[in-house]
């Protein structure tokens, strides 16, 4: 298991998306950010999109 995550963020967005307490686009934004860290060969940061 690596200590970076590389969709933690993608995670917490997405439950809170479907939980109903997410912003609107969050969930996108999170997608959109991994994809292009995990494109840079670097693991996406975790921080949660709230």
């Amino acid at each position: 298991m690596h200590d970076a995550a590389p969709l933690a963020g993608v995670a917490v967005a997405w439950t809170a998306c479907f939980d109903g307490t997410g912003v609107a686009g969050a969930l996108e934004v999170a997608i959109e950010a991994a994809r292009g860290e995990l494109r840079a060969g670097r693991p996406a940061a975790g921080a949660a999109l709230t």
